[in-house]
């Protein structure tokens, strides 16, 4: 039976950021050789609280996938390139191309961003896919207005 993964990345950045300002308020830096100095210094300190560690630090694909999901909101609020209309079916298939996601993740990441009050751009548009419209009972709203 294995070991189980824990993920000491985390405690690896709390250390790191510890560990450099408390290095880095000593003494102000004023020359390329004192940074220098100070780098070494952190680095170190950080060797020593994880040596002997196994750290595997992700890619942080979340800021890139946060700027690319506000830029799908904003793109879907504004008329396609080749006529499609804003706030419809046929730009979100569009953006589904452009960004080569599938239609739903497109919806998916609309809704999200409604969810989290994030997405200004889009205000008052309809970000229901047109098959869950017909599905919806009659005294159901036939929208959701995102914002």
């Amino acid at each position: 039976m294995g070991r189980k993964m824990v993920n000491k990345t985390p405690a690896f950045v709390d250390a790191l950021v510890q560990v450099g300002v408390k290095r880095l308020m000593k003494a102000p830096i004023t020359s390329d050789e004192q940074a220098l100095s100070a780098m070494h210094d952190i680095a170190s300190a950080i060797c020593r609280i994880f040596e002997r560690t196994v750290l595997y630090v992700p890619i942080n694909a979340e800021a890139d996938r946060v700027k690319r999901d506000h830029q799908i909101a904003a793109d879907y609020a504004q008329d396609g390139p080749d006529g499609e209309g804003k706030f419809t079916y046929h730009r979100v298939q569009s953006l589904a191309t452009q960004y080569r996601l599938t239609v739903g993740h497109i919806y998916i990441i609309l809704r999200s961003l409604k969810a989290l009050g994030r997405q200004s751009p889009a205000r008052g548009s309809e970000v229901r896919h047109p098959a869950a419209a017909r599905h919806a009972s009659a005294d159901q709203e036939a929208t959701a207005e995102c914002g």
